[in-house]
């Protein structure tokens, strides 16, 4: 794309785009929009914690739980697809500015909506979230349903099927891995402060030591020409400290890389070799709220936990993709998922036995 055609970002950021998979940049909103668009964002969560509260609770549960937790509380709160519970969030979704900066990463003016969610991870006592190559997701937020969280030890070998029901009855010195769920596609360790591990250690939470690892969206959904981008905005001021994101810069010229599975339930988690891709080794991303970062689902990225004492850490995810593009298996489906928000959708099927297709 030439310079002339250029319709938010610089060149120079187009380039930085290109060659490290991600770009930073800021004002997309004016303070009008952005204060309406945390005022919505803020109720909604209150709203559904009142409506539904645990329905909206994706914390750890049980004994084992309380134990990792050193019997402190801990929550985490999510909400997927928040187009469909506002009209702000529609309005954010196809700003224009927004939309402007899109096309010039992406290089099509074909624009469709995959998925959006929300994570809130209150400080000290959230949940850590977890990393992968993708979709950025920042602080703990989306964790799975208690059924859907295994505990590991080493790597992939199985400890027990659930640690809400069976013991985990792992050693001093045990490397303790657990699955998100729902979007969340990260993994996170907890070694308690008295033992000793080799391994990287990234924030003290209720006593216990963290770690997160990285992934890519590409194994969740991938498509035929890699069109897929996040854009991950930033509802407060964010750092490693509160949970902010990492990332690899030009990983996503790697490609496809070689995945960890793990498949429970039929859901399956995916991630990259930790060894390989250390978070001590990758970029931190600090953040101005109202900033946005745009990048790859194929760049490798995760996020830092909450290890702050009264700063909470909120995002709101946009996944996108090309309508030139298709995706390779019909999978991770969403409620709203190719909703044209720029352009025009030509390979858009209209024949009536398709009207009901989602």
């Amino acid at each position: 794309m030439s310079e002339r055609n250029m319709r938010f970002l610089s060149k120079e950021q187009v380039e930085f785009y290109k060659e490290n998979g991600f770009v930073k940049f800021g004002d997309v909103f004016t303070n009008e929009e952005f204060d309406r668009f945390d005022k919505e964002y803020t109720y909604l969560f209150e709203n559904k914690l009142n409506t539904f509260g645990n329905g909206l609770e994706s914390k750890w549960l049980g004994k084992e739980m309380d134990k990792l937790a050193n019997n402190k509380p801990t929550t985490v709160k999510s909400i997927h697809n928040l187009q469909f519970h506002s009209g702000v969030f529609n309005d954010v979704v196809n700003n224009k500015n927004l939309l402007d900066a899109l096309e010039d990463v992406m290089d099509t003016p074909n624009i469709l909506l995959h998925h959006t969610k929300a994570h809130l991870k209150p400080p000290e006592k959230g949940a850590p979230y977890l990393m992968h190559q993708g979709v950025a997701v920042g602080i703990l937020a989306d964790l799975a349903s208690l059924g859907d969280i295994c505990w590991h030890t080493g790597w992939g070998s199985s400890v027990n099927n659930c640690w809400n029901t069976e013991s985990l009855g792992v050693s001093k010195g045990s490397l303790l891995e657990y699955w998100l769920t729902q979007g969340l596609q990260d993994i996170t360790f907890g070694l308690p402060t008295n033992w000793l591990t080799g391994g990287l250690t990234i924030r003290i939470l209720m006593g216990w030591r963290l770690q997160v690892k990285f992934y890519q969206d590409y194994h969740y959904f991938p498509f035929k020409k890699h069109s897929m981008v996040a854009v991950f905005i930033h509802m407060d001021d964010t750092t490693p400290e509160n949970g902010g994101l990492a990332v690899y810069p030009g990983s996503h010229k790697l490609g496809p890389l070689e995945e960890k599975k793990y498949i429970d339930k039929g859901e399956a988690f995916h991630w990259i070799d930790n060894e390989k891709f250390p978070l001590s080794k990758a970029t931190p991303i600090s953040a101005k709220r109202g900033e946005v970062v745009i990048f790859s689902y194929l760049l490798i990225h995760g996020s830092y936990a909450n290890s702050s004492t009264d700063r909470v850490r909120r995002m709101f995810l946009i996944q996108l993709m090309s309508a030139d593009d298709e995706p390779i298996e019909d999978t991770h489906r969403s409620p709203g998922q190719g909703t044209v928000l720029r352009g025009r959708n030509k390979n858009r099927p209209a024949t009536m036995d398709t009207r009901f297709v989602h």
